[in-house]
């Protein structure tokens, strides 16, 4: 509840803010930000996206006014038939219902001060309810949405405006999380939660430092310096600044950070590739199976429970490893988002059940708290409680993938409806969730279509995963001069 209330906070202030910059700004996971953004949307939480402009700087005549309306509530409807027809008119921005000596509060555009008086007195006075009126024009804004129209205090913000290889980090809550503004990054202002330091190009690469903090010595240097119990932060910059590090020379970085960088830019290449071939896999999906009329012959309508099964995960902290086992990474909640175990995932026994050990290309579908469906690549785990293996002796991986996938919009829906405390949905609802099941035929022809997009997904996947494992292995390396860059020419 926490991250969502730091999201409306900033999106309020800044609603053209990308998923990447809100994630840096907040010290976050950006696939956490975007579930949850995207579910507040669902939730009808966040309900549009405001944009601030400051009229007096354009040519464009426009005034605004606040009108206090007082009136005789509807019998058996009260204020809300009155304010409908009010809303209906296109000069009306906001309406609100107020308490004290007046019942509503009407926000009015107009290009001009004349043409607001007539809207008053010709449409607002003459709806049928409506006691009288008092008009009040805005004559300058100093404040709007904790947006300050202010020219000096604006110059006075600009220090803390972001550059081109400029290094954000996070210095309160998530601790260490270090980002680099790229050319294509938006401009923006850095919070009172990021550190943003400058550096001397002449001297270090911003890349370089960059990888610095990403090495597990550079993560720890930071979290070992930051302070508190409850929520750990940085208080000063000079505890950032005066951290010591190995600075080789300005070729060396180059190609430390090029060896680095091709391996990133690798994994990049094909996160976008995935990500067109998501798109195509739904644009296919929806063709043959949403677009459809009629049943055509040979199909029939069943649901998710009649095409898969789905496996409930252990209580892991019932299954540690024993003394004499290597434990496996515990695949719960935060490493299905993530994508991937880390050092902090629970370990649990390698003797468990089969059916409880996960695979790379396994269907994952968490059903509690933040409802996610996904191909597993993060390697061998072990499943925990709230999630669901999804698996088919009937079906193929992409139909049964598909279709769970579909419904995930509705089941989010359905758990936001009933949540109390922790959103989740109930096996009844997967009885619920309609399947088409084609015939023999159109089968195999679609599964022709979705099975090797599916396949590809799940390969770069794992080779990603191979990717930044080879990356983190040579980093400290690199960094710790244990590789000699002397006679390495790299271009």
């Amino acid at each position: 509840m926490e991250l969502r209330k730091e999201i409306l906070d900033t999106l309020e202030q800044d609603a053209r803010i990308s998923p990447k910059e809100l994630a840096i700004r907040l010290g976050a996971d950006e696939v956490d930000v975007v579930n949850e953004v995207a579910a507040m949307e669902q939730e009808g939480i966040i309900c549009g996206y405001l944009t601030l402009i400051d009229w007096d700087k354009t040519s464009v005549d426009k005034v605004t006014a606040l009108i206090e309306v007082k009136v005789t509530p509807t019998k058996g409807l009260g204020f809300d038939s009155i304010a409908k027809r009010i809303e209906q008119f296109p000069q009306v921005s906001s309406i609100y219902l107020m308490s004290g000596g007046f019942d509503f509060t009407v926000i009015i555009e107009g290009r001009s001060m004349r043409l607001v008086a007539e809207f008053v007195r010709n449409n607002l006075s003459t709806i049928e309810g409506v006691l009288s009126t008092a008009t009040h024009f805005v004559l300058r804004r100093y404040k709007d949405h904790g947006v300050i129209f202010d020219e000096k205090k604006l110059d006075e913000m600009k220090r803390f405006q972001v550059r081109k290889d400029d290094l954000i980090i996070s210095c309160s809550g998530t601790v260490g999380k270090v980002s680099i503004i790229r050319d294509d990054d938006p401009k923006g202002i850095i919070s009172q939660a990021l550190l943003l330091l400058r550096v001397d190009t002449n001297k270090i690469l911003p890349l370089y430092l960059k990888y610095f903090f990403s090495s597990r010595n550079g993560y720890n240097t930071i979290v070992s310096r930051s302070s508190g119990s409850v929520q750990v932060n940085i208080a000063k910059r000079n505890v950032i600044e005066h951290i010591s590090f190995r600075l080789p020379q300005i070729g060396t970085q180059r190609k430390i950070v090029e060896i680095l960088s091709s391996i990133d830019e690798k994994i990049e290449e094909n996160e976008r590739i995935n990500n067109n071939l998501e798109q195509q896999a739904q644009a296919i999906f929806a063709n043959e199976f949403l677009s459809l009329d009629t049943l055509p012959e040979g199909w029939k309508q069943a649901s998710l429970i009649d095409i898969a099964d789905y496996l409930n995960g252990l209580a892991m902290q019932k299954y540690r490893p024993t003394a004499d086992e290597i434990g496996i990474p515990v695949l719960k909640i935060k490493e299905l988002r993530q994508g991937r175990c880390d050092d902090n995932s629970e370990l649990c026994s390698p003797s468990i059940k089969s059916d409880y050990i996960i695979h790379d290309g396994d269907v994952i579908f968490s059903w509690s708290g933040s409802l996610l469906v996904d191909l597993w690549c993060g390697g061998i785990c072990g499943l925990n409680q709230h999630l669901f293996k999804v698996t088919s002796s009937k079906y193929d991986k992409w139909f049964y993938y598909a279709w769970t996938k579909h419904h995930l919009d509705r089941f989010v829906a359905v758990a936001a409806d009933k949540a109390t405390t922790m959103g989740h949905i109930k096996r009844a609802e997967l009885a619920k969730a309609e399947v088409l099941i084609p015939n023999a035929t159109d089968y195999n022809r679609i599964g022709a279509l979705l099975q090797p997009i599916y396949e590809m997904i799940i390969s770069n996947r794992i080779e990603n995963k191979k990717l930044a494992a080879t990356r983190d292995t040579l980093l400290p390396k690199l960094m710790n001069g244990e590789i000699d860059m002397s006679e390495i020419d790299y271009e």
